[in-house]
């Protein structure tokens, strides 16, 4: 057998040859397959320490010879442990390696070692990102190599086309898968320059503009505002289901603008999770397992979910979440069987999300998003002098400077005449 060059994991082709009995019924080697009366398959196998393991299996048949080299050889695969197994990254490497490799690898707590790792929300986001827009049809960086993709014109042709084509946003995102797994092939000395991080921002062509204001707070004034247009919405629909709709719409508003919690966090709050009489209210973080927190809730916010529970409290079938719909009315099939659609699940966040949008606009804050009541609570607890850790805390932020330069209302054209004076 020519003795092949094998990379740690790789096995050399398999070889069947036939053999018959000899004298003294011993194998050898038969002249042609006829005389075959068993086979041999054989090929050498690269350990991970570097040894090489010579596979041999008899059997009646060529193809059954083959089958046990081949299943003694998973065998040994799966004898090494799974970080060994890894495939060695290289320049001409498919770069679908090197993406299913990072993709793997930002699942493990050390991808971000400050909050645990990255949470479930952005795993979905990365991998989508790099399915649709990256590695998805017609994309000119689908079937290249590690070096190809590296390249700084083809990286920024790429993602100037996304940009003009999907938005800034969506290039951006892309950037940042990008400069994930070049950063990882960094890492691994497979390439010397992160290009995807050198070469910096691209904008689309035609940027659209939504007019919303994503820096900017309510004032107290204005979130008192909203929430009696949420009210008024609940107040002014007749049917039962609109009603319901309404109404849980302005308790969702009424929660984060109390506790400054995030869309996602709010509709996924559980009765279990609230504890009414002691004014408290488990958060269970969607970013990260450092947002999991216990909150205290203000008393007008009480009275509401109080409220809320006693009217879930009279439903026909019982819901575990605070802000759900309910099952809708009974519904005969075709059979005439009576079914009820829907179970024990949370409000679908894209409606909910629309709701939020008609209520904002209702209410003439065309520039606001749900985003804006957590914004709020942290500029209106700075306002009153709560420590800037304190707010992280409430927010759910692991890091407090996030807070402070992210969170925090800004004002550049209000008056500042009391500053004036002091200087």
């Amino acid at each position: 057998m020519v003795r092949a060059s094998l990379e740690p994991g790789e096995n050399s082709p398999i070889e069947a040859l036939p053999y018959r009995k000899g004298e003294k019924g011993r194998r050898v080697r038969a002249e042609n397959r006829r005389q075959a009366t068993t086979w041999r398959a054989r090929c050498q196998y690269r350990a991970q320490d570097g040894s090489r393991i010579d596979v041999t299996r008899w059997a009646r048949t060529q193809r059954q010879a083959i089958a046990a080299v081949e299943e003694a050889l998973a065998e040994l695969n799966s004898a090494v442990p799974v970080a060994e197994t890894d495939s060695m990254l290289s320049l001409a490497s498919p770069f679908t390696d090197a993406a299913e490799a990072w993709l793997e690898w930002i699942k493990r707590p050390e991808s971000r070692l400050a909050r645990g790792g990255l949470s479930q929300q952005t795993l979905r986001i990365y991998r989508g990102t790099y399915e649709r827009h990256i590695n998805g049809p017609g994309s000119p960086l689908r079937g290249r190599t590690i070096a190809q993709v590296n390249d700084p014109q083809r990286m920024i042709l790429f993602l100037q086309r996304v940009a003009d084509a999907k938005g800034t946003t969506t290039a951006k995102m892309c950037r940042s898968v990008l400069s994930g797994i070049l950063g990882m092939c960094l890492r691994r000395g497979v390439v010397k320059v992160n290009v995807a991080k050198a070469i910096g921002t691209v904008a689309s062509l035609n940027p659209t503009t939504t007019g919303r204001d994503r820096k900017r707070a309510f004032t107290r004034e204005e979130r008192h505002l909203v929430l009696a247009k949420a009210d008024d919405l609940a107040e002014q629909a007749t049917n039962p289901r609109t009603i319901r709709k309404w109404r849980l719409t302005a308790d969702v508003t009424a929660f984060m603008a109390g506790t400054g919690c995030r869309i996602g966090e709010a509709r996924l709050i559980a009765w279990d999770d609230l504890d009414l009489a002691n004014k408290k209210v488990r958060v269970r973080g969607t970013k990260t397992t450092g947002s999991d927190r216990m909150n205290n809730l203000p008393d007008w916010l009480v009275d509401r979910l109080q409220r809320r529970w006693e009217e879930m409290s009279t439903w026909d079938h019982p819901e575990p979440y605070v802000f759900s719909m309910g099952r809708p009315q009974e519904v005969t099939l075709p059979d005439g069987q009576l079914v009820y659609p829907g179970s024990n699940t949370a409000v679908d966040s894209t409606n909910l999300a629309h709701w939020m949008r008609a209520v904002l606009d209702e209410a003439g804050f065309t520039w606001a998003i749900p985003h804006t009541f957590r914004r709020t609570a942290a500029t209106l607890l700075h306002e009153a002098g709560i420590p800037l850790a304190a707010i992280a805390d409430q927010l759910g932020h692991a890091d407090p400077t996030m807070t402070m330069s992210v969170y925090l209302g800004r004002d550049l054209e209000g008056d500042k005449s009391a500053l004036a004076a002091v200087l």
